[in-house]
């Protein structure tokens, strides 16, 4: 009856998951977002630990051929996977917070080195036990050295939180106060779940608080959705004030912090030629064309007719291409669509001096823009007559 029990939760528990992720999906939240990738990474690892869990209740002693089998493999990936998950979210919790990909990616063989120690424990608990057994009865049994497990996934969680205090103690609270709170909720509550279902052994708490603290994840995207343009799914003015400020107030000067502000040429023409629902489709196509030009940056729809990005390179080369390549998208896309309107960019960036504010930033980037724009209009009328 308690088996019952637990495999109506956990899958009542991937149900939710699985839910939450489709709507996700669907309203396209923060689409090409690494944060939001790693986020739905943290979803899907804890839908497979819950079905793992579920095989183990469901195979463990059970007596059909091949259920000895089941039920190790089961085990033996479940043992895997438990700092896995921790990883995942020590990984989300850094990027949300320092939104630096490259600084991310040198911090990774550190940040294996539990994952990796719990993996080779793992693998040797098939051959002494250390972490677990399964005997000749099929029946699992913690190892000597299960506690190995915990520590591996708790130095995540308490690195998850570290991170995140050591930045408000540093930079003060940059973003909204609800991020602060679910990014320190989370190993919180798996912590105090995990110490529970250690100490009594037996109850399986762990997964269940762990997708309630994800729901509350969720329903914070959801509810940021304030934040998000209605009509591009891209960042809007506020979310695009409150990411600058961020960048501009934590940068270290190791790379270049880059600005670029992108107009729609000839939008009014779009729209009274074409009606507003064409033009609402071209602010649409344009979007979509520039995140999709773009890596990890930042992408917002600042203005009726602008767009803004922000990232980071190694050099201005790499910016001046990358703005390049952003103009060059337009034609690509006019080649291709078959569309009633042709779309055009002018596109101007700007790279962050060390101690300027956010406002200097923004107006050399505008400046940028508006000289190529006001180049484009000239040689527009130049074409024209």
């Amino acid at each position: 009856m308690q088996i019952i029990s637990l495999l109506e939760i956990n899958f009542i528990c991937i149900a939710v998951l699985l839910l939450f992720m489709i709507e996700l999906r669907k309203k396209k939240y923060g689409s090409g977002m690494l944060d939001n990738k790693i986020f739905n990474g943290v979803v899907f690892s804890e839908i497979f630990i819950l079905l793992l869990d579920s095989g183990m209740s469901a195979f463990n002693g059970a007596d059909f051929k091949g259920a000895l089998q089941l039920n190790t493999i089961c085990t033996l990936i479940y043992y895997i996977m438990n700092p896995f998950i921790c990883l995942m979210w020590l990984l989300y919790t850094d990027f949300k917070i320092n939104q630096e990909k490259d600084a991310l990616q040198k911090k990774l063989p550190i940040y294996f080195v539990p994952f990796l120690i719990n993996l080779v424990f793992s693998i040797l608990s098939l051959f002494n036990g250390c972490l677990f057994s399964i005997n000749e009865e099929n029946l699992y049994k913690r190892g000597d050295y299960f506690f190995i497990v915990a520590i591996m996934s708790l130095s995540y969680l308490f690195s998850s939180m570290l991170i995140t205090i050591r930045d408000v103690k540093k930079n003060g609270m940059i973003y909204e106060r609800q991020v602060y709170i679910q990014l320190v909720v989370f190993p919180i509550a798996v912590i105090i779940s995990s110490i529970l279902q250690f100490v009594f052994f037996g109850i399986s708490i762990i997964w269940a608080t762990t997708m309630l603290v994800l729901l509350s994840v969720y329903i914070y995207l959801q509810n940021s959705e304030i934040s998000t343009d209605h009509l591009t799914g891209l960042s809007n003015r506020r979310q695009f004030d409150m990411f600058l400020k961020r960048k501009t107030e934590t940068f270290s000067g190791k790379n270049e912090l880059f600005l670029l502000i992108i107009d729609l040429n000839d939008f009014k023409k779009i729209n009274d030629t074409f009606g507003h629902p064409v033009g609402d489709e071209a602010l649409k196509n344009t979007a979509r064309i520039i995140r999709n030009t773009g890596n990890d940056d930042f992408f917002a729809r600042t203005g009726g007719d602008e767009f803004a990005i922000i990232g980071m390179r190694n050099s201005e080369d790499e910016v001046k291409s990358f703005a390049e390549a952003v103009v060059a998208s337009a034609d690509s896309f006019n080649e291709v669509s078959g569309k009633v309107y042709k779309l055009s960019f002018s596109a101007g960036y700007a790279l962050y001096k060390k101690g300027e504010t956010e406002s200097d930033f923004m107006i050399a980037a505008d400046r940028a823009m508006y000289s190529i724009k006001k180049e484009y209009k000239k040689n527009k009328a130049r074409h024209d007559t």
